[in-house]
This record gives C-alpha cells, sequence and structure tokens, in this order.
C-alpha cells in the first residue's frame, strides 16, 4: 500500500473517519505515517485546548510581503461558494 496522503492522515488523526484496515495495518508498521499521525494529533489537542494564547494578527508588513510574494495587490474577498484548499476563505488581513 502507498502511504495515505497528508490530508487522509489528518482526517484519521482526528477521528472523522476510520480507517480501513490495509491503512491501519500500513500506518502501524510505517514510523512515517504514524509520527505524522500524531503530529496531526499533537496539533489537534493544542488547537482545541483551552490552554493557548489567543491567536493575533501578524502587522501589515507581513500581509504586504505575502501579496509580494504572490504578486497580488490585495487580499482577495471570501467566496463563500468556493471551499477547498485553494480558497482564500479564512484569510483575515
Amino acid at each position: 500500500m502507498e502511504h495515505p496522503d497528508a490530508d487522509r492522515l489528518a482526517a484519521l488523526a482526528a477521528r472523522l473517519e476510520a480507517p480501513v484496515r490495509a491503512e491501519q495495518a500500513h500506518i502501524e508498521g510505517c514510523a512515517h505515517c504514524a509520527e505524522e499521525v500524531e503530529r496531526f494529533r499533537a496539533t489537534i489537542t493544542l488547537m482545541t485546548s483551552g490552554d493557548r494564547e489567543p491567536l493575533v494578527s501578524p502587522p501589515e508588513r507581513v500581509w504586504d510581503r505575502v501579496l509580494a510574494e504572490l504578486d497580488m495587490d490585495e487580499v482577495p474577498e471570501p467566496d463563500p461558494g468556493r471551499v477547498g484548499p485553494d480558497s482564500p476563505a479564512g484569510c483575515g488581513r
């Protein structure tokens, strides 16, 4: 079996889906995949615990550099009908 992709490992770590038998066996026998699942679980725990610092917006200069790197003039407005990894939704400037 090939390594599950990162999205699949994240879904398994979040327990959004149950692994199929072959995936479970692969993760149990593959140190890399097992470590990835644990990293995702640790991140989920950090993000869902009440013991973290509040998130803050970065300084304006950071957004300016991001936009320059992406060769954009401004942050696009979110399109509620467009969802996915390339969606600008959640890009809070």
